[in-house]
């Protein structure tokens, strides 16, 4: 959107819809502010512990998805939880990655990442790949 000039404001000056739509042109109207803000009310979170497993690709369906995953090193030294997406099968793309050592009380990561629609995903064990499940989540947005 291209520069206005905008209108001449003091403190407390009431402005109304009509001059905020004006001012802001279509991207910037309060509709369109609305409809924006609303998507982000339009999620659908489903707990997937009992259905998900760390080493596995699953395909996403039609919406963005987000997903967070914990899980346990049970007692590795030095350990490293990865997580790929891709547009193909199996998910390639390393998105995140999570260290730790035992050593230092490190002994659980927490991975969150963005999943597109239609892309495959997979959490990963790296080096220690001795992990356990502790909690997965997913959100879809609508």
């Amino acid at each position: 959107m291209a520069w206005v000039d905008g209108i001449d404001l003091t403190t407390g000056d009431l402005v109304t819809e009509a001059d905020w739509n004006n001012y802001m042109g279509g991207t910037g109207s309060l509709e369109y502010l609305k409809t924006e803000a609303d998507k982000l009310n339009t999620c659908t979170h489903t707990e997937q512990t009992a259905s998900r497993a760390i080493d596995t690709n699953y395909q996403n369906g039609s919406k963005i998805r987000f997903v967070s995953v914990q899980a346990d090193d049970g007692g590795t030294s030095h350990w490293h939880l990865l997580a790929y997406i891709g547009s193909t099968n199996p998910a390639s793309i390393k998105i995140c990655e999570v260290d730790g050592d035992t050593d230092y009380n490190h002994d659980s990561g927490i991975i969150f990442f963005m999943v597109p629609p239609e892309w495959y995903y997979r959490v990963y064990e790296g080096i220690g790949g001795n992990f356990s499940l502790v909690e997965w989540h997913e959100w879809d947005l609508h």
